[in-house]
């Protein structure tokens, strides 16, 4: 488990020191509302995929299926959806927007909300300082990072 300062505990499924990159599973089986809801400029991390600008719409009513609803997100008075920004894209009447952010990927019922996970990945020259020292790096479970020495103790 890691607490990520703007959102909350997130589960560790992976770990690639090597790579810098951690995929982590939302408990709540929802990684849109993580992304809806994470600041990661108050944490060391950034998104490992490159990203695009989405546009999270609540809408009064259900649009076409050429539109993927966000089930976790939605109830039975409002439906929430991810569409790709585009200020040449009106948003539809029974819909208005509520944030606009860079992240990896919209929603697709394709991808369950766990299977492809929230792959993040963080600066490493704190990392690499430790390392030519002979230490190493490991997290702690607030986000934070541990330079180990050599000889276990902390750098």
């Amino acid at each position: 488990m890691i607490h990520l300062p703007s959102y909350g505990n997130l589960i560790v499924k992976s770990i690639s020191y090597k790579t810098k990159k951690v995929d982590l599973i939302d408990p709540g089986n929802c990684v849109h509302g993580v992304f809806l809801n994470l600041n990661l400029s108050l944490s060391r991390f950034r998104y490992y995929y490159v990203v695009k600008n989405y546009t999270f719409l609540n809408c009064s009513a259900r649009l076409p299926p050429s539109f993927a609803e966000v089930p976790c997100l939605s109830g039975s008075r409002h439906h929430i959806y991810t569409v790709k920004y585009s200020s040449a894209v009106p948003v539809p009447s029974s819909c208005r927007a509520v944030k606009t952010l860079a992240i990896p990927f919209a929603y697709s019922p394709y991808i369950s909300d766990n299977s492809f996970g929230l792959g993040l990945t963080w600066d490493s020259a704190r990392c690499e300082e430790c390392e030519a020292k002979g230490g190493k790096t490991s997290f702690l479970p607030e986000a934070q990072f541990l330079n180990i020495a050599q000889d276990g103790g902390l750098l």
